[in-house]
């Protein structure tokens, strides 16, 4: 019989009718959301067998929400005003290469703020549509209306803050924050004390028992708001609990006087009059450029201070009055004492504000701070640097300020005076110390627009400066890349340095530095990282440290690298007939017999996704597809052989034609409504798989069913099979994803060819059958292996027909990759030549089918028949032929091994009798040219030199470079170490390695990489000499094949100076 697979026509028959797109889409989070706060819109969408790109448009109520961005979507956005209230935003991005793809873009939205009415719904609808325009497609996702409520969230605290013993005065607190939304207009306080009135507030203005701010006539959505307020309580009332109550009031929806919150109550206990109790601490503080000082009245009386700074050997420049948490009454004055202890004039200071004119060199400083109140502070910066001093030029390692605080008691200026103040003052003192370090102070780089997707590379650069008073010696700097990175080595490019940093192989992202001296020069290093296939989405923030002696920092400069999210899913349907060696999407099969089909579940994209739900409708007459209600077309129907079962999985059954799937963007009308239950039923099955997939992995089963036995040939059943599934996002919160169709295999019922009788004059026939297997190559689209087969007949043949009986393959795993899971669908045969004959017997190239290297492999031949021209006498025959077997997308490094093929042979001599015999071939058996194979020499040689000799860097072994009058130099490389050469010096490289066997042909590939350099020679037993022209860091690889294979790789590192005296690198640019 002649068989021919028209894979190619078939699938395109169906391809046009099964393509088919749908959006749906999801708010996220419980409704009705706080205005202010921003939510996300998750699109989902969904496609089977497009080409070119997919659009995607969410139209949205512009009047009341804001987008505030996709970060997380690899492609950018398009916005257009569409009316005045509504806009849209459109993804355009390429169909993926699987014909069937689920996917989530997640989009921020803001509701639009502030608004001045608490208590109110705000709604908002969006609308979204989906389209392919190659194929003219459009769906409309189902309108969504989102609420959200402005909330009055304003809230604060209440608290005591300070008690004037002289006065019987308490001071509260209060703090105003928290609103996401709502804005307060014409915002004011009611004071309601339990004894006393109200007498003063901050930064507002008192009237009776209520004050209003002077510094905000709007309380603004994420503002705070502070303000102290003083009551006075009549001298007699002692030993009693002051407690005030305060309220917030202030405009909503236009109306005035509103309560807006009511505070917790604040209270003080008011004690007996035991007389006044100064209290005050001074803390002092040294830096590089400056000192601070900070002055805090901890007791209970308003003082008068005075800050003596006693200064070291420095230039003082100028003194600021930093800030005070005391509004109003504060009187502060500065005096300054040069070299011979004379004073300035005294200067008058305010918050805020500096003096700068001091002596021009002062050995100390004064500071009266009067009418400081309780529980206020007041906070002063000496600015001071190191270029002269009254001692001449600063030449110490450490410098030190030493500060006394005097203090008294004063009632001056106080209007309600309950007891007098205790002669006399007290004093305290304090001291700091500057010692001389670095400080590696970053410089701020910008991000990364966009976001990256696994295996992208992103470049990253860093900049610094030695802004201390002192070198950096023996630095390390240390990038924390997360794992959502990999540094890729050999890719830095530094800037600045007066030698370049030298990589710590074996760490993540370290170098040692250089030694950096003060002074504005900018040091930089940027470098390239590739995102990792497991890489979470979202930003990746990452910075620097610099470590040396003495020093111990960290950058302030975060670099956010942004991870696209790309919630993706698959699923895939294979079959597998009783004719067939290899499951594809399309099978053959006799009537009766008993078929397999393969589901795969992949996660394509770089998030886990679980809650896999799978509704496979089993072919049957009059069945459609469950997304597009598209017709299969088959024409007869196949049922599972029983009940399944899969590991932990929940299958259920329907025998409802066509059941509703009831899934979001899938067709409706064709559904029928139907339920699934655990009894067992033929036509449709549901399965729930309890697992979680990981990004980039699959989950794989299979189930048999049964062709009928009335089934016809040539007659087809195709189906396909449905899922849908969730997404897990970085926080562990699941998403639906949209629903996704597989693609359509089909099932071909093939003719039952009866095994021809016993034949007596048949049975000495075939005398000898034998084959070879020869290499496999690998072409565009599928791979192509040469083979052939030896027999010996007996007599005359008026026929022969060879045809492929079984395969068996496998994948070689070179540890990057799990290469068990691709399966290979069915081969094709072809003869050598059109041309090829078997004695008298010519081709029968019955389906005019091109021969490799033009073969469509889409469309060819199973079986190979040779015919009459004449009989092919007795005698021995070589029959060549090729083998063409489709290649499914694999990682590089995944290699197909053929174990084996079987062929059958079938023979009809003259007198019509028929026979056949099977033959198996293996690939020949080949030596491990690796085994035993070893390096036997490895060296770097030069000529004479001018410089003293260096010493290597290796951390393993230090090896010294020969000296300077040497005629001729070498030494010994070893692997994994880095030496330090010159550059414009002729170096002669060479390495030697002996393989496993003496048959085993071998070479020797020799790369150097570096700057400006990328050199690659093919080497056996040979010299390569090499100037390197510039300074820089330099990788030399050895690279062994024996037999062709990769055996061992020698790595080492040359670290090039420049010129032949020895002078320092210069800086790279």
């Amino acid at each position: 019989m002649k068989k021919l697979i028209t894979i190619l026509l078939m699938l395109c028959a169906f391809t046009a009718s099964a393509q088919q797109v749908g959006l749906s889409l999801a708010p996220q989070g419980s409704q009705p959301y706080t205005a202010g706060n921003s939510f996300q819109v998750f699109a989902n969408y969904n496609y089977s067998n497009i080409t070119g790109n997919v659009e995607v448009s969410v139209i949205y109520n512009s009047a009341v929400l804001s987008f505030c961005g996709s970060p997380s979507f690899p492609y950018s956005h398009v916005t257009t005003t569409l009316t005045p209230t509504t806009k849209k935003i459109t993804y355009t991005f390429p169909a993926t290469a699987g014909n069937n793809q689920t996917g989530v873009i997640m989009i921020c939205f803001n509701y639009i703020c502030p608004q001045t009415c608490f208590g109110q719904n705000i709604s908002a609808t969006f609308n979204g549509t989906i389209s392919a325009p190659a194929h003219s497609l459009t769906s409309n996702a189902a309108a969504q209306t989102v609420n959200a409520v402005v909330n009055n969230n304003w809230t604060g605290q209440h608290t005591f803050y300070s008690y004037n013993q002289l006065t019987n005065e308490v001071t509260f607190k209060v703090t105003v924050y928290g609103s996401s939304c709502f804005s307060t207009n014409n915002p004011f306080f009611v004071v309601n004390p339990s004894a006393g009135t109200l007498v003063s507030a901050t930064d507002a203005t008192v009237s009776g028992n209520t004050f209003t701010p002077l510094n905000a006539t709007t309380f603004s959505p994420g503002s705070s708001y502070t303000y102290y307020y003083t009551i006075r309580v009549p001298c007699d009332v002692v030993n009693t609990l002051l407690t005030s109550n305060i309220t917030l009031k202030g405009d909503n929806c236009n109306n005035s006087n509103v309560t807006i919150r009511q505070y917790p109550a604040a209270s003080h206990l008011l004690p007996a009059q035991t007389g006044a109790s100064p209290s005050a601490t001074i803390a002092v503080q040294a830096f590089n450029g400056y000192f601070r000082l900070r002055v805090a009245n901890n007791g209970n009386t308003p003082l008068n201070t005075l800050i003596s700074n006693t200064l070291p050997p420095v230039k003082t420049n100028f003194v600021q009055f930093n800030s005070t948490t005391q509004s109003t009454g504060l009187n502060v004055n500065l005096q300054y004492f040069d070299c011979g202890n004379i004073p300035s004039a005294i200067y008058p200071l305010t918050a805020g504000n500096s003096n700068s004119t001091p002596p021009v060199y002062a050995t100390k400083a004064d500071i009266t701070v009067n009418n400081l109140q309780p529980a206020q502070e007041a906070i002063f910066f000496i600015y001071y640097d190191l270029t002269n001093s009254c001692a001449g030029m600063p030449t110490q390692s450490s410098y030190t300020i030493n500060t006394t605080l005097t203090y008294q008691c004063t009632a001056e200026g106080l209007a309600n005076v309950c007891q007098v103040c205790d002669p006399g003052t007290e004093d305290t003192s304090g001291s700091a110390t500057y010692t001389l370090s670095p400080n590696i102070a970053c410089i701020p780089q910008s991000s990364p627009s966009g976001c990256f997707e696994p295996g992208d590379t992103v470049n990253i650069c860093l900049k610094f400066r030695n802004t201390g008073t002192l070198g950096l010696n023996n630095g390390v700097l240390n990038y924390t890349l997360t794992n959502a990175l990999s540094f890729v080595p050999g890719s830095e490019v530094f800037t600045g340095f007066s030698s370049n940093p030298v990589y710590q192989p074996g760490t993540s992202v370290k170098w040692d530095l250089p030694p950096i001296p003060t002074g504005q020069t900018v040091y930089g290093v940027c470098f390239k990282a590739v995102v990792t296939q497991t890489a979470p989405y979202g930003g990746q923030v990452l910075n620097f440290s610099v470590t040396g002696t003495g020093y111990n920092g960290s950058g302030s400069c975060p670099f956010v690298v942004n991870i696209c999210a790309l919630p993706m899913a698959e699923v895939e349907k294979l079959v597998k007939g009783n004719l067939d060696a290899t499951f594809s999407t399309n099978g053959n099969g006799h009537p009766g017999s008993v078929v397999t089909y393969q589901v795969t579940v992949k996660n394509t994209g770089n998030t886990p996704i679980d809650s896999i739900v799978l509704i496979d409708r089993m072919p049957f007459v009059n069945d459609r597809t469950i997304m597009a209600c598209a017709p299969r077309n088959s024409q007869f129907a196949v049922f599972p052989t029983g009940p399944i079962t899969i590991p932990g999985a929940t299958v259920t059954y329907s025998s409802t034609p066509n059941v509703a799937s009831n899934w979001i963007t899938a067709a409706t009308s064709c559904a029928a409504p139907g339920t699934f239950s655990p009894t067992f039923a033929p036509n449709n099955l549901k399965i729930e798989l309890p697992v979680t997939i990981a990004p980039g992995n699959t989950e794989v089963f299979t189930f048999t069913a049964q062709v009928p036995a009335n089934a016809a040939p040539g007659q087809m059943a195709c189906n396909s099979i449905g899922m849908i599934c969730r997404f897990v996002a970085n926080n562990n919160i699941a998403s639906a994803l949209n629903p996704v169709e597989s693609n359509v295999v089909c099932l071909t019922v093939q003719e039952r060819v009866e095994p021809p009788p016993p034949c007596e004059p048949c049975k000495d026939l075939v005398t000898a059958a034998s084959g070879t297997q020869g290499q496999i190559s690998k072409q565009d689209d599928h791979y192509l292996l040469s083979a052939g087969v030896d027999f010996s007949i007996s007599k005359p043949v008026q026929e022969v027909r060879i045809s492929l009986a079984n395969l068996d393959y496998s994948w070689e795993n070179k540890g990057c990759a799990d290469c068990q899971v691709p399966a290979i669908g069915r081969g094709c045969l072809f003869p050598q030549s059109a041309t090829q004959t078997i004695g008298g017997l010519v081709w029968d190239n019955y389906s005019n089918a091109p021969l490799p290297p033009n073969a469509n492999i889409d469309e060819c031949m199973e079986e190979l028949i040779w015919k009459l021209g004449s009989a092919a006498p007795a005698g021995t025959y070589n029959v060549p032929l090729q083998i063409s077997l489709p290649a499914p997308t694999v990682p590089e490094c995944c290699a197909l091994q053929i174990k084996s093929i079987c062929l059958r042979i079938t023979f009809k001599d003259k007198d019509c009798n028929t026979c056949d015999t099977v033959i198996c071939i293996r690939p020949a058996t080949e030596p491990d040219c690796c085994r035993g194979g070893r390096w036997t020499a490895n060296s770097i040689a030069w000529g004479l030199v001018s410089h003293n000799p260096d010493v290597a860097l290796a951390k393993k072994e230090k090896t010294t470079i020969t000296g300077p009058v040497a005629a001729a130099s070498k030494i010994n490389a070893k692997c994994d170490t880095t030496y330090r050469l010159s550059s414009s010096v002729a170096y002669s490289f060479f390495a030697k390695y002996i393989c496993g066997g003496s048959a085993c042909p071998q070479n020797m590939e020799l790369s150097i990489v570096g700057p400006n350099t990328n050199i690659t020679q093919q080497l056996i037993n040979t010299p390569y000499t090499h100037t390197f022209s510039q300074p820089g860091t330099y990788t030399v690889s050895y690279t062994a094949y024996c037999g062709g294979k990769v055996c061992e790789v020698c790595r080492y590192k040359v670290v090039v100076k420049g010129g032949v005296t020895g002078t320092p690198l210069p800086a790279e640019k």
